[in-house]
C-alpha cells in the first residue's frame, strides 16, 4: 500500500502545523515517462541532481562553479510504474538548480538559485517516483539512506550525516539547505528513500 508524505504528516499530527511555502512554480515540464539516467550525488550539498542538462546547476555550498560529481555513482531515476515495491510519486527535476525535489504537496520548497533560497524551484520535469528503502536494496542495486528535506524540498543523502537536533550538521558546511543556515532538517517520519546506483558509493 503506497503511503503518500501526507498521510505520513497527518499521521504525526504535523499537518496543521506545516508551513506552506508557495504553490509549485511550472516550467516547460516534461513528464517522465521512462527511466532516467544521468544523475548524481553532490558531495558539497550532499544533493541529488541530473548532470546530462546543460551547466551543473547552482550549488548551495558552493562555491560558484555548481554541483560537484566527485565520488560519485551514476544514478537512475523511475518513472512511475517501474518501481519495485513500495514508493512515492510526486518527485520533480528543478530546471534552475537541477536538483530533485517532492513536488506531491504542491509546495516549491526553496532553490539555492534563488538569493538566499528565498524563491522557489522551477518545475522542469515531474513524474519521477522514489522507493522505499527494504532489505532487499543490495540485491536490487539501490542505494539506501536518501532522506527528504521539509524546507527545501530537496532530497538529500544522510547516511554520512550527523545531527545538532533535528538539523544535518557535516563538519564546517552547515549551509545545505537553501532554505536557511541550519542545514537539512530530518524527522523520525521522514521515509528512507532508496535509488537505483552503480559506480562508487556516495
Amino acid at each position: 500500500m503506497e503511503i503518500t508524505r501526507r498521510q505520513a504528516l497527518r499521521t504525526t499530527g504535523l499537518l496543521s502545523g506545516a508551513v506552506l511555502l508557495g504553490s509549485t512554480a511550472l516550467g516547460t515540464q516534461t513528464p517522465a515517462n521512462a527511466s532516467e539516467s544521468g544523475w548524481r550525488w553532490c558531495q558539497k550539498c550532499e544533493g541529488l541532481w541530473f548532470s546530462n542538462g546543460s551547466g551543473r546547476g547552482i550549488c548551495m555550498a558552493g562555491p560558484g562553479v555548481g554541483h560537484s560529481t566527485e565520488n560519485s555513482g551514476y544514478y537512475t531515476m523511475l518513472a512511475i510504474g517501474e518501481e519495485i515495491g513500495a514508493s512515492q510519486p510526486g518527485w520533480s527535476r528543478c530546471q534552475a538548480c537541477q536538483g530533485l525535489y517532492y513536488s506531491g504537496a504542491g509546495r516549491s520548497g526553496s532553490c539555492a538559485a534563488t538569493l538566499s533560497g528565498s524563491g522557489g524551484h522551477y518545475q522542469a520535469k515531474s513524474g519521477y517516483s522514489l522507493e522505499y528503502a527494504g532489505q532487499n536494496d543490495a540485491q536490487e542495486h539501490r542505494q539506501p539512506g536518501w532522506r527528504w528535506c521539509d524546507k527545501c524540498e530537496l532530497l538529500w543523502f544522510g547516511a554520512r550525516a550527523t545531527f545538532a537536533g533535528n538539523h544535518l550538521w557535516n563538519g564546517a558546511a552547515r549551509d545545505q539547505c537553501p532554505r536557511d543556515v541550519l542545514g537539512h532538517r530530518y524527522y523520525d517520519y521522514n521515509a528512507n528513500y532508496r535509488v537505483p546506483h552503480v559506480g562508487l558509493a556516495a
